[in-house]
């Protein structure tokens, strides 16, 4: 990939993240507890062939 296609991913990025930081949504903790779950079963799978 080359550098402007994370040049265009950040461009694309900033202005979510500005409104986000302004008004964040309210995410019940029920919900951010599976989410987190999820993620870190992702990252464990995604690790698991590099030994």
């Amino acid at each position: 990939m080359s550098v402007d296609y994370y040049v265009r991913l950040l461009a694309g990025a900033l202005p979510v993240i500005a409104v986000l930081r302004r008004r964040p949504p309210r995410i019940p903790d029920r919900v951010h507890a599976w989410a987190y779950i999820g993620l870190l079963t992702v990252v464990v799978i995604a690790m698991l062939p590099l030994g």
